[in-house]
């Protein structure tokens, strides 16, 4: 988990607001799945919105989960938070395919960091390798994407994160 600062702060804090702004506009009670979930900062900005609606945490790093398998119980919208880009194709589409069959009504939001040249440069302007644990492009996460669900809405966050939400075909 990486703890955040001025000014990446504002960036992800800017990312998060804007899923949470897409969970409670499209649910009054939902059960959402927060899949790497880090410090759970997603939770706090949908309880300041809507507190009827229910985040659950999950990582990998079992200090940080509220829960230990989240293939356990079904939700009706799961996260992916810059987290799709840390595993390869066939983990991708293995955990897509393994929640369409939890729930295939699901609701998936997707934050796709872009990895371009803007974010590469303010990588080495604030003296961070963000991407050096990287496994998948946007390009390779797109391609996955593509195939399991339905893109309903695309939004740009500071040329940096393409903020995705889907539902399976």
């Amino acid at each position: 988990m990486t703890e955040y600062k001025f000014p990446q702060k504002i960036y992800f804090d800017t990312i998060l607001k804007k899923i949470a702004m897409i969970i409670t506009t499209n649910t009054k009670n939902a059960k959402v799945l927060d899949y790497g979930c880090g410090a759970g900062l997603l939770k706090l900005f949908v309880k300041n919105i809507n507190t009827s609606i229910d985040v659950t945490g999950y990582d990998i790093d079992s200090s940080l989960s509220e829960i230990k398998n989240p293939f356990k119980n079904s939700y009706d919208i799961y996260v992916f938070n810059h987290v799709l880009m840390y595993m390869n194709e066939m983990e991708i589409l293995k955990l897509m395919q393994r929640i369409k069959l939890i729930n295939k009504n699901a609701f998936i939001i997707i934050g796709a960091g872009k990895q371009n040249y803007l974010s590469k440069l303010g990588s080495v302007i604030l003296n961070q390798n963000a991407h050096d644990k990287t496994i998948s492009s946007i390009e390779t996460q797109m391609k996955i994407i593509k195939k399991q669900v339905k893109i309903i809405h695309r939004e740009n966050v500071y040329l940096m994160t393409e903020i995705i939400s889907s539902k399976f075909k």
